[in-house]
């Protein structure tokens, strides 16, 4: 007790603040258990190893402190007093830390734990009994008046320890009756969480030949913990475990003393491979980028194919990040009649990123509210797949097979970026409310190519090249910001070798389980990828005025163009995902600023999602642009960026001509 009143002890005991509770006070103290260790290992191992005996002597001392000081008159006894510790950290050690994977559904030590979660659902915020003040029934009892019964909550402690009509007075064994006057309440709120390593479930990608079992943790927040989590979050926790509830309807939940955002770590190194092909290709702008899609994916598609959606793939991935980052995703659509292929390749580039989510049916998309489990008679909000994929990829799959009120829910969503859930009034709600919850992942998905002709439009209204679209809504289409037509449906009818590489690939994957087939797979495999995602993804990236007067040209200039009697064939969304796709093809090349190079391929990927859903406009970008191909075969990355400097040059004269005086037009044009 003595160290707790040094003045080097104090240091590490912070009054966070003190809050007079009708008969009780509470206090916030905030603790180091490093700095309580380092001055008093005896004291710093009573402080994590017994919680309640560290409580108790914290009274003690706050008690004689505040009496000795005179710094409250109102405090009377010991018992008035409501202590609140958190703790800042816990020591990294296998005593102190689990998993809720591992630990069993026993009663654990009552001692400080550390666990990482990851939220699947919380409720709305309710309240609870923090004290209670109870007289005797007995006139002559001494514990008539005055606060000698004044039960608080202690950590782990249910509602039931101080709210009951069965106490007895410990001075006369007579009935206690509560005086509601000084009935004080606080703020509570329940999550359930999980392993963070349960991802690697919902992502399809789980490879582990050991099952694993994943189940639930309950964890409570009160008062300065309420409202500090999101759904989908990850966290570290630091609480006392507790047991809710007798015999068969216990469960096993944390009370949390802490609860801190996790903190990814550091990007690492670019691997050596890619190290050397970025010196190999220093001297280009595009040839770093250009090879990466050419040898993406070369497990699930032959090398050298499908590289404008692979590049579209690579850009998406780059725009993602930790759930601690603010990213310009970039929603990806993708209409083939292959959707097989395209599910593998898919899968195969969400697995790549930090985070990836594979909606299944089974599973909600938005969310659900529904009743919460444990008594409370209140809402509990359970996270969906997109929720979940925060930070990250959510891949929905085949969209075709959606209904159509999924269908108008999607949209919406991708319209707002924001996901809605109702609370009705029957979940203990004075009025019906709705909660918002902002979209913070790339949404993937895969469309079948419509063979059903296109309505006729009249002449004046025409553009040349008018292409095929996807059997979702146009309205659903147009929501996602980047949609783009599988090369292989066109490289099928322009070149038929194109088919037969692809069985050739088939074929050998089938005969040659383990095996390489291609060269190029082998210097650039999937772990080289991935560690490069991990450096590309967490580095900064500003746009350069150069980029950003093309890109605003370029977008005035097609609002333009693609003037209609029926409307303006051009989203008003573009800059935005103009923006987020030159930022991301600057990071991919690791660079930190985006060059008129990056705002070209960003400007030649969206006209051609663009002219192949409304036809090609004055500016005739070909789907080959990108990846220039002769005979059936590409073209080296020398004769590549020449292509692709007749392009930037073409659309420069192109703006200049069509927006001759930039500066004078407004900026939200």
């Amino acid at each position: 007790m003595a160290a707790w009143r040094e003045k080097s002890g104090m240091a590490a005991l912070r009054v966070r603040d003190a809050r007079p509770l009708g008969a009780a006070f509470r206090f916030r103290l905030q603790l180091d258990p490093s700095s309580v260790t380092e001055h008093d290992a005896e004291l710093g191992n009573l402080l994590l190893g017994q919680p309640e005996q560290a409580r108790h002597l914290a009274h003690a001392v706050c008690f004689i402190a505040i009496k000795g000081l005179s710094l409250m008159e109102s405090i009377q006894s010991e018992n008035q007093l409501i202590l609140a510790l958190h703790l800042s950290n816990v020591p990294s050690l296998p005593g102190y830390t689990f998993h809720t994977n591992t630990f069993p559904r026993t009663r654990l030590p009552l001692r400080y734990l550390v666990v990482e979660v990851l939220v699947l659902c919380l409720t709305a915020v309710t309240k609870y009994t923090q004290s209670a003040l109870y007289l005797c029934s007995n006139k002559d009892c001494p514990a008539v008046t005055g606060n000698y019964h004044l039960r608080v909550h202690v950590p782990g402690a249910s509602e039931t320890t101080v709210v009951r009509s069965d106490f007895s007075c410990s001075l006369c064994a007579s009935t206690l009756k509560e005086d509601m006057k000084y009935r004080t309440l606080g703020d509570k709120q329940i999550i359930e969480a999980t392993d963070p390593s349960a991802l690697k479930v919902l992502s399809g990608t789980c490879t582990s030949a050991i099952p694993v079992r994943h189940q639930s943790l309950t964890v409570f927040l009160r008062d300065e913990l309420v409202n500090g989590v999101q759904l989908g979050g990850t966290y570290t926790v630091v609480g006392v475990p507790a047991t809710v509830g007798l015999g068969q309807d216990s469960s096993f939940c944390v009370e949390a003393s802490n609860i801190i955002p996790f903190k990814s770590q550091g990007g690492g190194a670019v691997p050596v491979s890619m190290q050397k092909l970025h010196a190999q290709t220093w001297g280009s702008a595009w040839a770093f980028t250009g090879c990466l899609a050419q040898a993406f994916a070369g497990e699930i598609v032959p090398p050298r194919t499908m590289c404008t959606i692979k590049l579209a793939l690579l850009l998406s991935l780059a725009g993602t990040g930790h759930e601690e980052q603010t990213k310009d995703f970039v929603d990806l659509l993708i209409i083939g009649r292959d959707t097989l292929v395209l599910d593998r390749l898919m899968v195969y580039a969400a697995g790549l990123s930090c985070r990836s989510i594979r909606h299944q049916a089974c599973n909600e998309m938005f969310g659900v509210v529904s009743q919460d489990s444990h008594g409370t008679g209140t809402a509990s909000i359970q996270a969906g797949s997109i929720v979940l994929a925060r930070g990250g990829i959510c891949f929905l799959g085949d969209m075709s097979l959606f209904k159509k009120d999924k269908i108008l829910a999607l949209q919406r969503m991708l319209e707002s970026r924001t996901i809605a859930l109702g609370i009705p009034r029957k979940f203990g709600e004075d009025v019906a409310q709705e909660i918002s919850t902002p979209i913070q992942c790339a949404i993937w998905g895969i469309d079948h190519l419509s063979t059903v002709a296109r309505k006729a439009i009249s002449k004046e209204d025409n553009l040349i090249g008018l292409g095929e679209s996807g059997t979702l809504p146009p309205s659903l289409i147009d929501a996602f910001g980047l949609v783009m037509q599988s090369d292989r449906d066109r490289e099928r009818v322009d070149n038929d070798s194109t088919e037969r590489v692809f069985i050739q690939h088939v074929l050998g994957k089938a005969v040659h389980l383990k095996e390489k087939l291609y060269t190029i797979t082998g210097q650039l495999t999937t772990q080289d990828f991935q560690q490069l995602f991990q450096v590309v993804c967490t580095l900064p990236c500003t746009l350069s005025p150069t980029a950003e007067t093309l890109i605003r040209a370029y977008y005035v200039a097609s609002r333009r163009l693609r003037s209609t009697r029926h409307g303006i064939l051009f989203p008003a969304s573009a800059v935005r995902t103009l923006i987020s796709l030159s930022c991301a093809h600057a990071k991919l090349s690791l660079r930190n600023t985006t060059l008129q190079e990056d705002a070209l391929i960003a400007i030649l990927l969206y006209e051609i999602a663009v002219s192949a859903r409304h036809g090609s406009s004055l500016l005739l970008v070909p789907r080959t642009c990108i990846f220039p191909m002769v005979d059936g075969k590409s073209v080296s990355m020398g004769e590549r960026d020449e292509v692709l400097t007749q392009k930037l040059e073409e659309l420069q004269h192109f703006t200049s001509l069509c927006t001759p005086n930039l500066s004078q037009f407004n900026p939200e044009e």
